[in-house]
């Protein structure tokens, strides 16, 4: 794999195959770092069905560095309550409106319907004259240290193109074409109960604008709440009670089941959307092989709890997309590139892990596990939900706001002079935390520019020397780096207090949002250096 120039006889420098919301936000940021691609789905248009729901405050900050979370804000539920019922009965009620997390503009979960999603980003691309080719899917793909050559076929009219690029992207999902191609194996199982899915109005006695989730002897239902007028439906018998084949049932059996789960009278009216399907959780146990790179579902799949999916693709891509276009466009080293995987790996199997094993707590059969349902764990969310401390770390697992990464080549700090305050600000590889900036806020200042340099000082007369010294050693790279300076003042104290910063101290964010060196002193010689690693 080297870093030669070869666009001579490339078609493109990026081909992305899939055009969900992990291919569409793939898209996105490529175009922010302008990176020449193509995206093609073999789908004739976008989804209609709303899918994938929930939307995560890691995505909605993502969302705010494109300039598009305003059209999220003007459309997504947010601040719903949830509740919590066994046997019919509720156990515990949650609020959203008391997680205010401060570091973060969106202290939610929000909801919105997929095809809202994907409508969104697709008028993005399309605003920038960027077009989805519709109804061409991959048929092969070949790849050496040069280039990848990929075959694909336009279903419209049946001609065949060989389209050359320097990389491939597969978010084509759990049946991955670009995965069967590399012969990675999916590694896991599907769940054994049959699960009914419905987008309708519902008539019942409880509340159609909270996420209510009802857990008893004969299965499973969750209600969420869509739009003003539909809610999202899905129930599942117990594992033993299932058939083994496929058979949708009628609206009026589907009540029914809805009306046993729940111990109240359930109408679904006007559904806009049934389905039937049985969850996988499964994962790959590598995320690329040269060339060629897998994100999203293609990935890893695993069951709807916690809402994760949609938004752990998102990630990935924005994780991926500003090294592809560092070694594009800056000759950096591919061994950026290793660090898609090392980083994002392990947060798909822990995904996997944590909510396989919350799935199967909630859902599986047998003497143990009904029992524990019954009786143990009205107790346990009850003392969990009592403590202000274990819901705050609920609400950052579900937001995706605690992931973080290991120390690597291009992920490091400098302590030139310890203490104890700047241990606890954000460590290279944890997200970067937004706080109150120069009459601003910090994630407004960071849209400008990819990376973003944070410089603190205690005083204003001490920044001059040290601005014109870092302007100067990144007037190579400006297109991709801003500057930003902050002095000590009632404006400013809690950016200081969240970056552990007490005197001097250099950040680097990079451009996913995760700090990617810091030093806690202004020696600008060290981030010189980091920066040069970066940008070759």
């Amino acid at each position: 794999r080297e870093s030669l120039d070869y666009s001579f006889f490339m078609n493109t420098e990026v081909l992305i195959v899939g055009a969900g919301p992990t291919g569409l936000m793939m898209a996105c940021q490529l175009l922010r770092y302008g990176v020449k691609f193509r995206i093609l789905d073999k789908q004739q248009d976008r989804a209609h069905e709303s899918r994938a729901f929930a939307i995560q405050a890691k995505s909605m900050e993502i969302f705010q560095n494109l300039g598009v979370v305003d059209e999220f804000f003007k459309l997504a539920r947010s601040n719903v309550d949830f509740a919590f019922f066994i046997n019919g009965k509720k156990q515990i009620e949650i609020k959203f409106k008391y997680f205010k997390h401060q570091n973060t503009p969106f202290p939610s979960v929000y909801f919105l319907p997929q095809t809202e999603t994907e409508r969104i980003l697709i008028e993005f691309l399309e605003k920038k004259g960027i077009y989805i080719e519709r109804q061409k899917e991959l048929i092969t793909f070949t790849q050496d240290i040069k280039y990848v050559q990929a075959t694909i076929k336009d279903n419209i009219v049946g001609s065949i193109e060989k389209i050359n690029c320097a990389y491939i992207i597969g978010c084509d999902g759990a049946h991955s074409s670009i995965r069967h191609t590399l012969h990675f194996t999916f590694e896991g199982n599907a769940y054994p109960q049959i699960f009914n899915l419905v987008d309708a109005n519902i008539e019942w006695p409880y509340s159609r604008n909270k996420f209510l989730f009802f857990l008893g002897k004969d299965g499973v239902f969750v209600h969420i709440p869509l739009t003003e007028k539909i809610s999202r439906i899905m129930l599942a018998k117990r594992a033993a009670q299932t058939e083994e084949k496929l058979s949708t049932p009628n609206l009026i059996e589907l009540e029914h089941l809805a009306s046993l789960l729940t111990q109240v009278p359930v109408k679904l009216v006007n559904p806009i959307w049934i389905s039937q399907f049985r969850l996988h959780h499964r994962g790959v146990t590598k995320y690329y092989q040269h060339r060629a790179f897998l994100a999203g579902d293609a990935a890893h799949i695993h069951s709807p709890a916690g809402g994760q999916g949609m938004n752990t693709g998102i990630q990935d891509v924005t994780n991926l997309a500003w090294k592809l276009a560092l070694v594009l466009k800056k000759a950096t080293s591919v061994k950026l590139l290793d660090t898609y995987e090392t980083e994002r790996h392990p947060v798909g199997k822990i995904l996997l892990k944590t909510t396989d094993q919350f799935f199967y707590l909630l859902t599986a059969n047998g003497f143990f596990i009904s029992k524990l349902k019954n009786w143990l764990l009205p107790f346990v969310i009850s003392f969990l939900f009592s403590k202000k401390n274990l819901e705050k770390r609920l609400f950052w697992f579900m937001s995706q706001l605690n992931i973080h990464y290991a120390k690597n080549q291009f992920n490091y700090d400098i302590s030139e002079k310890p203490h104890q305050v700047f241990k606890g600000g954000p460590r290279p590889g944890y997200r970067a935390p937004n706080a109150p900036a120069n009459s601003s806020s910090l994630f407004e200042l960071l849209g400008l520019k990819p990376f973003n340099i944070l410089c603190f000082k205690t005083k204003q007369e001490q920044t001059d020397q040290l601005i014109k010294k870092i302007t100067a050693f990144i007037k190579n790279y400006q297109d991709w780096a801003q500057v930003h300076v902050f002095v000590l003042s009632p404006a400013n104290k809690i950016l200081f207090k969240r970056y552990g910063v007490v005197s001097s101290a250099i950040y680097v964010v990079r451009p996913d949002g995760y700090v990617g060196f810091r030093i806690n002193s202004d020696n600008y010689l060290f981030l010189d250096e980091y920066l040069k690693n970066l940008f070759k």
